[in-house]
């Protein structure tokens, strides 16, 4: 078409002027273009058909998108109409972040909703329209390219509170195998310094609890126990006791993977010691686990089991069938080592 931006309807060629402002390649939605624009999702939807009709906006889907949840992106010569408006750059690109951010959380707090939330700061937006875990890791997926700009984004502007709950936000994808090496820059360039600067001391053990399991999970033991003994050390400055023992737990799961049993008997029983004394039930027979497993592999059968079964009995008195199962698998490989038919 030979339409110009100038010709398109004022509404229309403001919103592209604003949408110009965002990083090259970044998924539009009618959602986004409301936040950004002010208005409403039916306006919104009216601004798109326009500037579709002009081809300024295009089709566009990423892997993991669902087909019923259309995403658009600049074509060639919508971004070229980045000069014809001059909007508030930095105002724009923190409702973008902030929208991605709302978005983020949302998946989070479907995916992982077992996890404590840490604070959010974003202005008012429209909340998100994510309702089941199949929607929500779609979207993660679809938008993982922007959330990790946005945290450039946040990085380049000087938020340090957008770096650090976007890359907490994420963790129900940055946890996936295969985010890993994403998952390690981006807790080690981003979420960690952005943490130290909040001087929150849950952020920082977040962030560095999260740092460590990426750690663990691409075999980089030694990194890792380095990260976890400085989360570790920061809850007991701090007195946060349960934080100490997830710290302690990642840190004997590693001791244990590399044979180093001693080390893991060692802090698995200090985070058992902790989580009884703040009353955490579930934790202790998580930990249990651990501790029974270490026992086993160290040779001592009886304690092992005896730990062993008293936790599964426990998980399976608060109900948590799955975390059973396992603590079953690691009796009968109890058992085994032992030289005793397996447990049935």
């Amino acid at each position: 078409m030979s339409t110009t931006r100038y010709e398109l309807e004022s509404a229309a060629g403001e919103a592209l002027g604003k949408l110009t402002v965002l990083p090259a390649g970044s998924m539009i939605s009618v959602s986004l273009v409301a936040a950004v624009c002010g208005c409403s999702l039916d306006e919104a939807t009216y601004l798109v058909r326009v500037l579709l009709f002009a081809e300024r906006l295009q089709v566009a889907r990423r892997p993991g998108t669902r087909t019923d949840d259309p995403l658009y992106a600049l074509t060639t010569s919508g971004q070229a109409t980045h000069d014809a408006i001059r909007p508030d750059r930095s105002d724009i690109l923190r409702c973008w972040t902030d929208w991605l951010l709302v978005h983020a959380s949302r998946a989070e707090a479907i995916l992982t909703p077992e996890r404590p939330a840490l604070s959010r700061t974003y202005r008012r937006l429209r909340p998100a329209s994510l309702h089941s875990e199949t929607e929500a890791l779609a979207w993660l997926y679809s938008h993982r390219r922007d959330l990790i700009a946005a945290v450039h984004t946040a990085d380049d502007r000087d938020w340090p509170e957008v770096r650090w709950q976007l890359t907490d936000a994420m963790w129900p994808l940055l946890k996936r195998s295969d985010q890993r090496d994403t998952s390690i820059s981006v807790h080690r360039e981003h979420g960690v310094p952005a943490a130290r600067v909040s001087r929150d001391p849950a952020v920082l053990h977040r962030m560095l609890t999260n740092l460590g399991a990426a750690l663990r999970g691409a075999g980089e033991p030694e990194e890792a126990l380095a990260v976890l003994g400085e989360a570790a050390a920061g809850a007991r400055q701090h007195e946060r006791q349960r934080d100490q023992a997830d710290a302690l737990t990642g840190i004997a799961e590693l001791h244990l993977e590399i044979g180093e049993y001693e080390a893991a008997a060692a802090a698995a029983t200090t985070a058992l010691e902790l989580r009884t004394a703040v009353g955490d039930r579930h934790g202790c027979s998580l930990t249990r686990v651990l501790v029974g497993d270490i026992a086993s592999h160290q040779g001592q059968h009886e304690s092992a089991i005896g730990h062993l079964e008293r936790a599964r009995r426990d998980l399976l008195a608060e109900r948590d069938t799955l975390a059973a199962a396992r603590a079953l698998e690691t009796l009968g490989a109890a058992h085994g080592r032992a030289g005793r038919p397996r447990h049935r």
